[in-house]
């Protein structure tokens, strides 16, 4: 019992501590040099280092070994069904068409933004709660994208400073549902794959990036 109490306090340290890196480097990186801006996310790795080091299983950042084939196939698609019907409704709502008419340059970064943040937050994120109960994992992990997403439109740096508090519910809300299809997939994989569909659908045809990329 002291042994399984030291293991989650050791992760919700380290959670604690990556999540901070990530927040520092959405405050800086809209305005200030890129090296200034990487500063922080020494914290994030650090964390990540040392758990891997001292705990191994590195592969759970990726998949949960105990998951079969079947949850896995469910789980990615409908996350590839969400992505792409959310990305539609989206466009629809602002007068575009439910699909991109072709793909730019941009798409292809668009895609490896949100399989970054993916990766981040439904995987080394994940990884470092693991310790904790899903009931907590999820929302933390939500929880996190989604003050990550609202630090990076409210930075004082950012070419246009947004302070919504709609954009941090709905990207907690998306946070919610990916890390589900994480738990019930038991992979990385389908809130991956859901992400890059909605990227794909939403940024598919767009002639530059949005300011708040760069």
């Amino acid at each position: 019992m002291l042994i399984e109490k030291s293991i989650r306090g050791h992760s919700m340290v380290s959670t604690g501590l990556f999540t901070l890196g990530i927040f520092a480097f959405a405050w800086l990186v809209p305005g200030q040099p890129l090296w200034l801006s990487l500063l922080p996310l020494s914290l994030p790795l650090w964390m990540m280092y040392r758990t891997v080091h001292q705990q191994g299983h590195a592969g759970l950042i990726w998949h949960i070994p105990q998951s079969t084939i079947l949850p896995l196939l469910l789980a990615t698609g409908a996350g590839l069904v969400l992505g792409t019907g959310v990305g539609s409704g989206y466009r629809l709502s602002l007068g575009m068409s439910g699909i991109p008419m072709g793909l730019t340059l941009f798409a292809i970064t668009a895609v490896c933004i949100g399989a970054a943040e993916e990766f981040i937050f439904r995987g080394a994120l994940f990884y470092l709660l693991r310790p904790q109960p899903a009931w907590l994992t999820i929302p933390l992990t939500a929880a996190a994208h989604a003050g990550y997403k609202t630090l990076l439109f409210a930075s004082p740096y950012a070419e246009q400073a947004l302070i919504s508090p709609n954009l941090f519910w709905y990207t907690f809300l998306a946070g919610l549902i990916l890390g589900g299809l994480r738990l019930a997939g038991g992979s990385l994989w389908p809130p991956l794959l859901a992400h890059v569909a909605w990227d794909l659908i939403v940024y598919g045809d767009s002639p530059a990036a949005p300011w708040w990329v760069w």
